[in-house]
């Protein structure tokens, strides 16, 4: 008596047995292996262009942070400036007015 199998009982096994023979077809025929090769070659140069493209992109959006990072620091040096001088006006406007009226009293004791 022949036992019977489902259809997809011994499907990863010939899979397998595939895979296992076009190893060794490869190992066996020449041609077929250099190939083989020279489509990983193929692969690992495309893998490799495409690394390069996205260093030299990084590249230039480091150099365009580093641009940005030195215009911040010199708004921000600007800005302390700005404030540090409205202080100074302020201070100075308030020492103007209260001497106005001094002024105002010796300009009188002269006359």
């Amino acid at each position: 008596m022949e036992a019977t199998r489902s259809p997809g009982a011994g499907g990863s096994y010939a899979r397998k047995a595939q895979l296992a023979d076009e190893r060794k077809r490869l190992l066996t025929d020449r041609n077929a292996y250099i190939a083989y090769l020279e489509n990983q070659v193929e692969r690992s140069n495309t893998a490799l262009l495409e690394v390069e493209a996205a260093a030299s992109d990084l590249r230039l959006l480091r150099g365009r942070v580093d641009d940005l990072e030195e215009k911040l620091q010199s708004s921000s040096r600007t800005w302390e400036l700005v404030q540090a001088q409205s202080v100074q006006m302020h201070e100075a406007g308030a020492e103007n007015a209260a001497l106005h009226p001094l002024r105002r009293q010796a300009i009188l004791l002269v006359l």
